[in-house]
């Protein structure tokens, strides 16, 4: 086996971001987050998008449907997600979806004039959130969908920023490279490219997986199951810092000079 400790997608993420943070949840050192507007959008916006390709074939006009599908997402998110929306505040979740109706009428200007058959097909899930594993790598995860694109199912992720003027962000190619390693183990097929698709624009964006990204999901393994062993890794100092829930402890806990080698 590649590693003996099991990992998921969500910890090969949270690694690109701040190793630290791997350690210290590692070790239960959860604290817990009120639940806020950028959340309550992300989780509106990713139930919008598993339906945009039913609603990009439609011979009506898009900006109403889409209007249609987020009053009939406010009825469904509390079932879909009720333990994270359990004690939701009422005023963020209005200020959530007012957000969301802003940015309405871009989705359905990229929906009608950027997609056609072909690219309605890499929008369109097979299966929603399928839980994957590697025996190979110990490694677990689901990504927001599988598409079948020319015969072939590959990995799809929706994003909730706001995508780059072309290609897609680096830090989104790391998690399509582990999501299509554990596509190709489900399905026993070789997998070379992923989608992303950035909800709040309606942009699906093709991506080829290069080996250099799998290189890094899997030197990223490696690093990971050494912090969960003990390794402190070295801070990863950012103006972000401030808004971490681990920060006093991070600060507590310094940089070793073996860190810096980590």
């Amino acid at each position: 086996m590649f590693c003996e400790t099991n990992s998921n997608v969500s910890e090969v993420v949270l690694y690109t971001k701040c190793p630290r943070k791997i350690y210290f949840t590692s070790r239960n050192e959860v604290i817990s987050n009120e639940i806020e507007k950028p959340y309550i959008r992300h989780l509106l916006l990713k139930e919008l998008a598993l339906s945009c390709a039913e609603i990009a074939v439609s011979k009506q006009e898009i900006l109403p449907l889409l209007q249609k599908r987020v009053e009939e997402i406010v009825q469904e998110i509390i079932t879909i997600y009720s333990d994270e929306l359990e004690h939701i505040d009422e005023n963020q979740f209005k200020d959530a979806l007012e957000d969301v109706y802003e940015v309405l009428p871009a989705i359905a200007g990229n929906l009608k004039n950027q997609f056609d058959e072909e690219m309605i097909e890499l929008i369109k899930p097979v299966e929603i959130e399928p839980l994957m594993h590697s025996d190979k790598l110990n490694l677990s995860g689901a990504p927001s969908a599988i598409i079948c694109s020319d015969k072939q199912k590959i990995p799809m992720l929706i994003k909730t920023g706001n995508a780059p003027m072309q290609g897609v962000w680096k830090n989104d190619r790391i998690p399509l490279a582990a999501y299509s390693i554990l596509t190709e183990e489900r399905y026993d097929q070789p997998v070379n490219s992923a989608v992303l698709f950035y909800a709040s624009q309606g942009q699906a964006r093709s991506v080829r997986i290069r080996p250099a990204e799998r290189r890094e999901v899997l030197n990223i393994l490696k690093r990971i199951e050494k912090i969960k062993e003990g390794k402190m890794p070295q801070a990863k100092r950012g103006k972000l810092c401030g808004y971490c829930p681990y920060e006093q402890m991070c600060q507590s806990q310094g940089d070793s000079l073996a860190s810096k080698f980590f």
